[in-house]
């Protein structure tokens, strides 16, 4: 359980960007890129994947055009150093449980919030017992089955 008191502890300093899309280039992920930037809401969006080319084409059909971060979830540093920039990242690029984890990991650890649309129970199962108490001491917010994908599991 969250303590809605209890403020992110993260890496000290305001995030770059309030949401981050991870997996904006899939087709789920493209489609919540473009209603958020739709939104004109004075949100910071900044959209992250593996390919620099389709963010910049998906970043290109968004008004205001957000930024591009290149992050891959096999390579965890390039995970943290997206994650620290953002507020909430929003998770897209499943299978979750191949890609998810090192996202989850650095929300945890780094007090940033954390939402997928997971429909995979028994690993949200297995995140739950590995970052729960991480998140809880950090102040970050996981938020697995946070989509339609989720309604059956």
């Amino acid at each position: 359980m969250h303590d809605k008191k209890q403020k992110p502890t993260g890496s000290g300093h305001e995030p770059e960007f309030d949401i981050i899309v991870y997996g904006a280039s899939g087709f789920t992920g493209r489609l919540a890129a473009q209603y958020l930037c739709s939104q004109d809401k004075g949100l910071r969006i900044a959209l992250a994947g593996r390919s620099a080319e389709k963010l910049a084409a998906i970043a290109a059909e968004c008004s205001p055009s957000p930024s591009i971060i290149i992050a891959d979830s096999a390579h965890q540093s390039s995970i943290t150093e997206m994650v620290k920039r953002g507020r909430v990242i929003a998770n897209f690029a499943g299978p979750f449980s191949l890609y998810a984890e090192p996202v989850i990991a650095a929300c945890a650890a780094h007090g940033r919030h954390y939402c997928d649309i997971t429909g995979e129970t028994p690993f949200i199962k297995k995140m739950i017992r590995s970052y729960h108490a991480s998140a809880r001491s950090s102040g970050a917010c996981l938020i697995p089955f946070a989509g339609f994908d989720s309604v059956p599991a």
